[in-house]
């Protein structure tokens, strides 16, 4: 990346300790991403999208990208549903290119999600993946 121009070293400009100047740190370019894709607890057909907390910051790149902004969700539902729940809506319709409805999309992972939905961790799943795939 420091090669490329994405990333480049600087003297900590918190250092107050003299002695201790040559500390580093890296700085990263804003990156643009070409295509942005997330999973999200409810979607309504036209791409307005509730996440539930706690939340990430990595939407954010949807903001700023390059190309489609792709949604994957554990539902698609009314615009009605997305109008009660307004509050949780972190990107809109405008931003989103795609929604494909993806139920256990975040499987074997746990997802948080509303009105007492979401699932927890798949351990035993997890387990087995983890016995199958070591070396």
């Amino acid at each position: 990346m420091e090669e490329e121009g994405y990333f480049k070293k600087i003297e900590d400009p918190f250092v107050t300790d003299s002695s201790s100047s040559d500390q580093e740190i890296g700085l990263i370019k804003s990156l643009h991403p070409d295509v942005s894709i997330y999973h999200a607890w409810a979607s309504d057909p036209y791409g307005n999208v509730l996440f539930v907390p706690p939340y990430g910051g990595d939407i954010y790149g949807a903001y700023d990208c390059n190309g489609p902004v792709i949604i994957t969700t554990e539902r698609i539902v009314d615009t009605n549903y997305i109008r009660q729940h307004r509050d949780y809506v972190r990107l809109p319709g405008h931003i989103v290119s795609a929604v494909v409805e993806v139920s256990y999309g975040s499987h074997p992972s746990m997802f948080y999600g509303f009105d007492g939905g979401g699932y927890v961790e798949d351990i035993p799943f997890l387990l087995s993946f983890h016995r199958n795939t070591a070396s």
